[in-house]
């Protein structure tokens, strides 16, 4: 489990792109709707937003150390992140994103969600 106030990152760099290429993936962080493999994600330009898993593991590779990587993560710590670095997203990081280790379960927290959203 990761340890509480802590965020399970992983970086990756854009494919063909040069400067502001590295997008830090948050694979424990639902976006939105719980959508299978919609996570949150926080770049550089254009800051929190959420990333399909599938379309970065098609678009992206690892990121490889150096300055903009450092930029990156001094940033999301200058924001309050304190982060716990990972190289690829696993079954479980999944079942937390999806919220199999909260005290309501995966559609409880659906409903909660679309109750907000409908107004209901």
């Amino acid at each position: 489990m990761t340890p509480e106030g802590s965020t399970v990152v992983i970086f990756r760099q854009w494919k063909g792109q040069q400067g502001h290429s590295i997008i830090a993936i948050f694979p424990e962080e639902a976006y939105g709707y719980l959508k299978p493999g919609q996570c949150s994600s926080y770049e550089t330009i254009g800051q929190h937003g959420g990333c399909d898993l599938r379309i970065m593991r098609k678009h992206t590779r690892p990121a490889p150390e150096g300055p903009e990587l450092d930029a990156l993560r001094q940033e999301l710590k200058a924001i309050g992140y304190t982060l716990i670095e990972k190289k690829k997203v696993t079954s479980h990081m999944d079942m937390v994103r999806m919220g199999f280790f909260q005290e309501k379960g995966p559609l409880e927290l659906l409903a909660e969600v679309a109750d907000d959203h409908i107004g209901l």
